[in-house]
């Protein structure tokens, strides 16, 4: 219903008395103010005005439309401004885990001792894991699924660092989209940063191995092998004709096992070696959690990640043979 007030021109309008018998009994005060208010505003139009969702009492408070449009275009920049920040925050609560926490278990993977050292660097960018009593000669450089916290694969770097690999994860967490020119130069940062790696292998997690896959495509003379865990690839990059090795590592429960191994298939080379772990899924060779998608592993991340490590590590150790 609209209430209108109108001038004294015969048209039949409503005033603020009349409405008294439509509401609670007002007190003399109060009937005072709206009398007179409404003798105040007997010229002005009060109109109950819908537009975009939103209700204009700019002939009321004395504003132009251009006064109004402008109040408009500062609360669109306000709520921008807040829907900005709250993807911010989203994205540190989710993806750093230091609001939404890490389990106990990677809290303990992540501290150094007498078999790893462990450090977070490039503004905790770099997940770098050493191991403390092997020099290593040859070192893993992987990324994460998406923009997973790179500290939730710290369990299953651990175990290949423990066994005589550097291991560093490189995290995309605040990477709008992905750059092959800049990914390629952060690996090769890290190549510079440790002259004494003889051997690089590169790949990654899920589609986060596409980032290892495009690399080894360009820089074939730079690494010595790839080692994709769930790997997915887009098609735009092929290893079909590359002599590197190559090594796959899927679960079973993987949410696309039917169509993965068919997929990838023609994208990488005939002699890459493909390790299925019976009862594993996509996300547990992390600590981040179910993803949406995935179907329930029949085993633990534990036993995954176990079964995981054991087949990068002797991929790896078959590459100085």
């Amino acid at each position: 219903m609209q209430f209108v007030m109108v001038p004294n021109d015969g048209v039949q309008r409503t005033s603020f008395a009349s409405l008294r018998s439509a509401r609670q009994p007002l007190t003399p005060t109060v009937g005072l103010l709206l009398a007179s208010l409404g003798t105040r505003l007997h010229l002005a139009p009060l109109r109950r005005v819908r537009s975009s969702g939103a209700t204009h009492l700019s002939h009321i408070l004395g504003g132009s439309p251009a006064k109004e449009l402008k109040m408009k275009k500062v609360g669109t920049g306000v709520l921008i401004i807040l829907g900005v920040g709250l993807l911010v925050w989203l994205n540190y609560a989710f993806f750093t885990g230091k609001i939404m926490g890490l389990p106990p278990e990677v809290k303990a993977a992540l501290q150094s001792d007498d078999e790893v050292e462990v450090a977070l660097l490039e503004d905790d960018s770099w997940l770098v894991m050493t191991p403390a009593k092997i020099a290593p000669t040859t070192g893993l450089v992987l990324y994460p699924e998406g923009h997973r916290d790179i500290r939730s694969y710290a369990l299953i770097s651990r175990e290949i660092a423990r066994q005589g690999f550097q291991v560093v994860f490189l995290s995309r967490r605040l990477e709008i989209e992905y750059s092959e020119a800049k990914e390629q130069q952060r690996i090769e940062a890290v190549m510079t940063a440790y002259p004494q790696i003889e051997s690089w292998v590169v790949g990654g997690h899920t589609w986060g191995g596409q980032v290892g896959v495009d690399y080894a495509a360009n820089h074939p003379d730079r690494v010595a092998g790839v080692v994709l865990w769930a790997g997915r690839m887009d098609g735009t990059t092929s290893l079909a004709n590359s002599n590197l090795p190559v090594l796959m590592v899927y679960g079973t429960w993987d949410d696309e096992n039917v169509n993965l191994v068919a997929s990838n298939k023609p994208f990488l080379p005939e002699h890459t070696v493909w390790v299925m772990i019976e009862g594993g899924n996509r996300a547990q060779f992390a600590n981040y959690g179910p993803m949406p998608a995935d179907a329930v592993a029949t085993i633990s991340s534990e036993s995954q990640q176990a079964q995981a490590a054991a087949a990068t590590i002797e991929f790896l150790s078959s590459l100085s043979e």
